[in-house]
Formats: structure tokens, sequence, C-alpha cells
């Protein structure tokens, strides 16, 4: 960290270059922003689509937790941002050449606060309208585009975080810290509404399947050469969900989303395959859907441990929750099964 701060520090922004500030008028920055978001919002409502733009590679995931994705707005506004930080940062280095060696330094300047303030007001634009976005593909329960969206709130915060640190840390009045608490309690409060939306969604329509879960009727279900339907359903369900999440989010956000979803709908799995009783005839159903549940749970885990020790010894204890769900439901098909 501390050296991508000197490199930043030597050179303001590693893709920004000294001819790119000064060509851009910091003024302007406001009037863009304006004109991409109500583009992007037009587009959204009279046609649902928006345009989505790849974060660059080298900075996805991290310690800071980037996107693969992002709208088109925020890519286009936040790389503004770095022009008129890089801008800031060129005339504060000139101004410290011009002064003797015991007095160089970065000192608060009138026109240090005036950039502040457009990049401030312009993220605060960006933000309200990322919150519109939200609030409209919510309501069409479009979460494909949603996670895009969460994509850009989570860039954003990133680089309203950077941005934060590399002022002065004796400032008592750092202009970036409310945006960007306010960003992160949005982000946090968009994956709490997604983790919701899809346990709502497994619970009242994936998992209700009355055809198929007659567990006392005497004859097999198509055979005995088949699992159940919602059973098959839920484990395309969950995962679709990890690669779209997977392909999207934020590595950190998306893990924490998969595990919320999969350990509430494994309460569900559990409590029924807990208390039904099967017939004879079902027994290979039975059986069937509790080892279709354990391969779905085993490969979702892969996903989300890094390494074979975390994979055996989980040390999140929702991961250890699910492990115990899964202990029960292995118990389950142990007793009715085994011989």
């Amino acid at each position: 960290m501390l050296r991508i701060f000197k490199s930043y520090i030597d050179k303001p922004s590693y893709t920004v270059e000294l001819d790119e500030a000064n060509q851009f008028n910091v003024i302007e920055l406001n009037e863009l922003t304006i004109e991409t978001i109500k583009h992007e919002m037009s587009d959204l409502e009279e046609t649902g689509r928006t345009e989505i733009e790849p974060v660059c590679t080298v900075r996805h995931g991290g310690l800071l937790d980037y996107p693969k994705v992002a709208p088109e707005s925020a890519q286009i506004i936040s790389r503004k941002w770095d022009v008129c930080i890089a801008k800031l940062t060129f005339m504060q280095k000139e101004r410290a050449t011009k002064k003797t060696p015991e007095k160089a330094d970065f000192e608060v300047h009138p026109q240090d606060h005036e950039i502040y303030a457009t990049v401030v007001e312009s993220a605060n634009k960006l933000i309200v309208h990322l919150g519109r976005m939200v609030e409209f593909l919510v309501k069409e329960g479009d979460m494909e585009k949603l996670y895009p969206v969460a994509g850009g709130l989570a860039l954003v915060r990133n680089k309203l975080w950077f941005y934060n640190e590399m002022m002065d840390p004796d400032l008592v009045q750092k202009p970036f810290l409310p945006l960007y608490r306010e960003t992160c309690d949005l982000l946090e409060s968009l994956g709490e509404q997604i983790i919701n939306y899809h346990s709502s969604n497994l619970a009242t329509v994936i998992l209700q399947d009355s055809l198929s879960q007659d567990w006392e009727d005497p004859k097999p279900f198509h055979e005995g050469e088949r699992i159940s339907y919602c059973v098959q359903m839920w484990s395309y369900y969950i995962e679709y969900t990890r690669a779209e999440m997977w392909s999207s989010l934020p590595p950190s956000m998306a893990e924490s989303i998969l595990k919320e979803v999969m350990s509430d709908s494994l309460s569900i799995l559990v409590n029924r395959y807990s208390n039904v009783k099967p017939s004879i005839a079902r027994l290979d159903q039975y059986k069937g859907d509790i080892l279709c549940i354990l391969h779905r749970v085993k490969e979702g885990m892969f996903a989300l441990s890094l390494t074979v020790y975390e994979l055996t010894r989980p040390d999140s204890q929702k991961v250890q929750l699910i492990y115990r769900k899964c202990e029960l439901l292995a118990s389950c098909l142990t007793m009715l099964v085994a011989p």
C-alpha cells in the first residue's frame, strides 16, 4: 500500500499524464457529470439497457475489493476525478519546488479547495444517480443489470477512499470522508437487498414443488431415475447466481452474498428432508436429492475457498454453519437409505 502511495506522489496518477491534466478544465466536470448520468438514466428507463465497461483487470479484487465491471457513467466520471486530482497534485508539486527546502510541503491552497469541492459535487451527483438506478432495477427485479451498478458503487467507494488517503493526514476535515461513508452504507444496503431477493425467490418459487414432493406416493418418481424438480432447479439457480456475481461484483461482496443465500436455502432443505418419511418407492429420489444438494454445496465451497486448508477448516462462521447443515443432510441420508 505504501508503494502505491509513493508511486502516486511521484506521478499523481499512473494513468494520467501532465498534458491530459493540463488540457482538462475542472469547471467542466459537473457539466460532464450531469450530461452523462442524464443520458444513462434515460436509456435505462426507455430501453431497459445500460452500457457496461470492464474495470482494469490489474485492479480487480485486491485489498480494496474492486469489481470486474461498472456502468459507463461511473467509469467516465471517476476517470475525470483522476484527472482533477492529478492536476491538483501537479500544481502542489510545482508550488513546492518554488519554496525553500525548509518550507517545501504541500500547503492547502484556495485553488485546491476549489478542485476538491468540484470533485465532491460530481461524486455526490454520481452516487445519487447510482442510487436511482438501484431503485429502478430492484423494482424491475433485474438482477443482471443490478450487479454492474453495485460494481459502480464499489468503484466510487474505492476512488473516494484513495483520494481521502492522499490528503494531508493533519487535516481536521476531509471533504471525501462523508461521501465515502455514504457509499459504503449504500453498498452494504444493496448487498442485503440482493440477498433478500435471492433468498425470497428460492423460498417462495424455486423450492415450491408439490408435484415431485409427494413422499408418501407408493409409485416411484420417474421410475426412480431422476431427482426432484425443485432440487434440480435449486442447483441450477445457485450455480447461475454464482457465475453472474463472479463476473460483475467485487469478489468479497460476491462471496458474502453467496454464503448467505446458500445458507438460507439450505435451512429450508434441511428442515424439509429431516422431516419427510419417504415410501420405499421414493427412497431413490430421496437419495438423489440429498446427493445433488451436497454436490452443489461442494462445488460452491471450491469457489469460496482459496486453499485446501480453507476448504477443510473454514474460519468463516457462515461457512461452518453451511457445513453443519450438510452434516445433518448426510445424517438423514445415512439413517434412511443406508442398508
